[in-house]
């Protein structure tokens, strides 16, 4: 599914009720749809919905979503700035950060499998959603727009190698690293980037999230761009700091295996990077992905037959991506025991481990309750009366209960 926001231009017309808005808009869906079926209609379907229109075309599906300043506006006035950042970040800054890094695809072509293959990476190690796909993109690019001591990557694996590099060489928990988008026709000035590093050290104060809250811990990761001085963007709740360690421990052995004088061809090197280390978790969750999901799941398979051409777009689940909803359920459920990834591209996999300071025994409370297995009746010899500890046995189960 390819994300696109509709930009109008500033009117005073629109209302200044977020109701109203929304009707209106929905009503621009509507008209939308109608347009594109009557003119195109041999090679478009379109649908509208309440929030979106999606345009099926040559086997793509586009979700079009209009984008109002104003909306934004009446959502902080109105105390929903958990909301409007959200709608600021869907319809504003990704189609800006899009753009950019489209700009620097044309400057450098190995720019765009470069970024491919950092993703494939980041996946195939289980780090999916603990590292955005937007944040993958800058730090590839900052390889290309400031490659000092070397010149910018001219083949994807070199590419890979750099990335992997920054990883393991930047000082990720004392600085903020500023990415020059712009370096040829606007480049970071020394005032700019010390107002960076001042905005993103008042946004990871302890004690304080980027988002403004007053408790929790900012990520060790911080990205700032012209557009982004405070880096809140893109790592503003993520990665966290468990996973952000086993990611970069993941990067110090696979630049050690891609910088070995080894005579294995690229390919094979690759290969032997994108392998995954599964030894570490505790519990592993295997999934049908790929030829088996048809299989396991029939309603999922598609024809081919001219007649029920409608009856599979109207079946057609467009963005469904049963991993992420399944870790995301797993995390609502058992969050508070365990820490949750996964392979969202290959969808194979989803790897479990255990929280160490949740292992322990505790007390039995009512908001701890769910998920505890008294220690009295697991024989434990000098039990103190109410402890427990949590049921990893019952919990395996609900894994497989949430898996359906």
């Amino acid at each position: 599914r390819v994300e696109c926001a509709i930009t109008l231009a500033t009117s005073g017309k629109w209302p200044d009720d977020l109701e109203a808005i929304a009707r209106l808009t929905t009503a621009l869906y509507l008209r939308l749809a109608a347009v594109l079926n009557e003119t195109a209609g041999s090679v478009v379907h379109a649908k509208a919905a309440q929030d979106h229109c999606l345009v099926l075309c040559h086997g793509f599906a586009f979700r079009l979503r209009v984008w109002n300043e104003k909306e934004a506006k009446l959502m902080r006035a109105l105390g929903l700035k958990k909301d409007a950042t959200a709608l600021e970040q869907n319809l504003f800054a990704r189609p800006q950060h899009a753009s950019s890094i489209m700009a620097l695809a044309h400057k450098f072509p190995s720019l765009q499998e470069t970024v491919r293959l950092c993703k494939r990476w980041v996946h195939a190690h289980l780090l999916s959603r603990i590292l955005l796909d937007e944040a993958i993109e800058l730090l590839v690019a900052h390889c290309y727009t400031s490659p000092l001591p070397f010149s910018p990557p001219v083949t994807p694996l070199a590419g890979l190698t750099r990335f992997l590099r920054l990883l393991c060489t930047f000082d990720w928990e004392s600085s903020a690293l500023v990415v020059d988008l712009t370096f040829d026709s606007n480049p970071i000035t020394d005032e700019l980037y010390r107002q960076c590093q001042e905005l993103a050290d008042a946004a990871r104060t302890p004690g304080s999230t980027k988002s403004g809250g007053s408790t929790g811990i900012s990520p060790p990761l911080c990205l700032c761009t012209h557009t982004d001085k405070a880096g809140t963007t893109w790592t503003r709740d993520t990665p966290a700091g468990p996973p952000w360690k086993r990611g970069l421990a993941l990067a110090r052995r696979a630049l050690a295996l891609l910088e070995a004088g080894s005579p294995l061809a690229a390919e094979k090197k690759v290969r032997a990077v994108m392998k995954r280390q599964l030894s570490d978790f505790d519990a592993l969750i295997w999934l049908h992905s790929g030829p088996e999901l048809p299989r396991a799941c029939p309603t999922l398979a598609a024809t081919d037959f001219k007649n029920m051409l409608q009856q599979n777009r109207a079946a057609l689940l467009v963005g469904l991506c049963p991993v992420r909803d399944f870790v995301s359920e797993l995390r609502r459920r058992f969050g508070r025991y365990a820490l949750f990834w996964a392979d969202e591209l290959k969808g194979d996999c989803v790897a479990v481990l255990w929280k160490p300071a949740e292992a322990r025994e505790h007390a039995l409370s009512v908001q701890r309750a769910g998920g505890t297995f008294p220690l009295a009746l697991a024989g434990a010899e000098g039990a103190s009366r109410g402890a427990v500890i949590p049921d990893v046995v019952s919990m395996l189960r609900g894994f497989r209960e949430a898996r359906g």
